[in-house]
């Protein structure tokens, strides 16, 4: 193979790791990543003829310009642009794979290649991004080196330069040095988060499945799409839950309903975990026992089952409890901790506690509503002999009157909760808590909305269950004289539709929890 060959196909196989590393960090692939990966392929058997790389100039040059516009006005809207900008160079990659590959213009191709790489970062790179680096710096190294001695032969007019066996070594030993220093970098520095947030990536045509610091029906004109990335791995002393499907993961609880939006309406002081809001709890039955690693990378927030009596951190940070009972904590290192919790009360024990013993202000609050639904509140709780019958029969209605969707309203008109209601009687999981927060507040009984996960999978090799940001999940407390705060969740079923065999991501799952 000539050297002309050679460093062409090692561009263009630098070109398609970084596509790979790019594609395995999408949440889903598109056109434009598989348009690329056909010029790739085409450029691998050989770059196109003059003939047809001349026109192609304009066409790409047109497309480029449209790009850019339509980025530029993404920006002045304050809409996402980083997809068009990130097409932008895909198309540029693919443009200049199929051009005549010179010795003099091949740091083009590496540059974009890069930038192609650098795109994945933006997402959420896992093992295959992790395997598609490496493979990017060996193939970077050696595309370099070809480039060099081809540039040497053609400055010198020789027509064929052979490659010392001692120089291909020692280029494998240099990407060996650099694949190291990579690995040094990644142990030993902070993982940040993600810095290119913001109101301005808050795109209308992509939702992410995730926790997210508030619940808001505001959204629209979208769909929730998946998003498989990993938060929690749990560990069961006494192996896979038979309730697995029905864990609700606590994360932040919410008291303040403004008619869009749920927030924290109190400033709380925090006590240290361990001081009595932890252990107040007599609820019956044996207690749960978990040990949970979360991610550097996710919320400052301790996720555990509710109620949590006891919580022993396993690395180097300092759980704070809240009164509300949201646990945060203080340090960078990875949160790993241990937790027992109790199982919730029956629905015999509930019943037999009293309707109220004392006001809770803060969780009976309601913005001004549509006088349709206090009444619808009260037609559904009419009769109902005990606040655990008043709550099941709202919770029932909900399950078996409504749809869940991940489709968000196409108009801000329908993004109401009086919408979700009396029209579209469809939606996710924030609007089923919404409605059952907001119809049991309308008949005085006191409620909170929480955000959390519910469920995640077993992994039977490593022996945990796996938490990802698909299980994201909304539901609500109630309060029971005598109990507390006791989760309910009104979100039919179809939404925890996670399920599955664990097939090959469990061979990988040990291999993502060191990652």
């Amino acid at each position: 193979m000539n050297l002309a060959r050679l460093h062409r196909r090692l561009a263009v196989l630098l070109g398609a790791a970084a596509l790979l590393a790019y594609a395995s960090a999408l949440p889903r692939p598109g056109a434009p990543v598989g348009l690329t990966a056909l010029a790739l392929a085409i450029a691998w058997a050989r770059p196109l003829p003059p003939t047809l790389s001349r026109p192609l100039d304009g066409v790409v040059l047109a497309a480029a310009l449209g790009l850019l516009t339509y980025a530029a006005l993404l920006l002045r809207a304050g809409m996402d642009f980083l997809p068009a900008m990130q097409t932008l160079v895909l198309l540029l990659l693919a443009h200049e794979a199929l051009r005549p590959l010179e010795a003099r213009n091949d740091l083009r191709l590496y540059g974009l290649s890069f930038a192609v790489l650098l795109a994945a970062t933006a997402y959420t790179p896992g093992l295959l991004f992790a395997a598609a680096f490496a493979a990017y710096l060996v193939l970077g190294t050696l595309a370099l080196l070809v480039g060099h001695v081809r540039r040497q032969a053609e400055r010198h007019q020789v027509a064929r330069l052979p490659l010392p066996r001692r120089d291909l070594v020692a280029a494998g030993a240099l990407s060996t040095l650099l694949l190291l220093s990579s690995v040094v970098v990644f142990l030993f520095f902070p993982r940040l988060p993600q810095a290119w947030g913001g109101p301005v990536l808050r795109s209308r045509a992509l939702t992410l499945a995730g926790f997210r610091e508030e619940v808001s029906l505001s959204e629209h004109g979208a769909r929730i799409e998946d998003n498989p990335a990993i938060v929690l791995r749990v560990e069961f002393p006494d192996g896979p839950p038979p309730d697995l499907g029905a864990l609700l993961w606590r994360g932040r609880s919410y008291d303040h309903f403004d008619g869009v939006r749920w927030r924290r309406s109190r400033a709380v002081s925090p006590d240290a975990a361990g001081s009595p809001e932890l252990y107040r709890w007599t609820w019956p039955g044996p207690p749960r026992r978990y040990t949970v690693v979360g991610t550097a990378l996710g919320p400052r927030v301790l996720f555990v089952l509710h109620p949590v009596v006891a919580l022993q951190p396993r690395t180097a940070i300092r759980p704070v409890a809240f009164p509300s009972g949201d646990l945060t904590y203080w340090g960078g290192d990875v949160p790993v901790y241990s937790a027992t919790s109790l199982r919730p009360p029956s629905p015999v024990a509930l019943r037999r506690a009293p309707r109220e013993d004392r006001r809770w202000p803060e969780y009976l609050q309601l913005p001004p509503l549509d006088p349709a639904v206090p009444a619808l509140a009260r037609r559904l709780v009419a009769g109902a002999p005990s606040r655990y019958d008043t709550v099941a029969a709202v919770v029932r209605y909900l399950r078996s009157a409504f749809r869940y969707t991940r489709q968000l309203p196409d108009r801000p008109a329908d993004a109401t909760l009086e919408a979700f209601l009396f029209r579209r009687r469809a939606g996710h999981c924030e609007y089923f808590s919404t409605a059952l927060a907001v119809l049991l507040r309308s008949v005085g009984v006191p409620a909170r909305n929480v955000n959390g996960f519910l469920g995640g999978q077993w992994n039977p090799l490593g022996n945990y269950v796996v938490v990802t940001q698909n299980d994201a999940h909304s539901w609500v407390e109630i309060w029971f004289p005598g109990y507390g705060w006791v989760p309910f969740d009104a979100t039919p079923s179809a939404a925890a539709a996670g399920e599955g065999g664990a097939g090959a991501a469990a061979r990988v799952g040990p291999l993502r929890l060191w990652w």
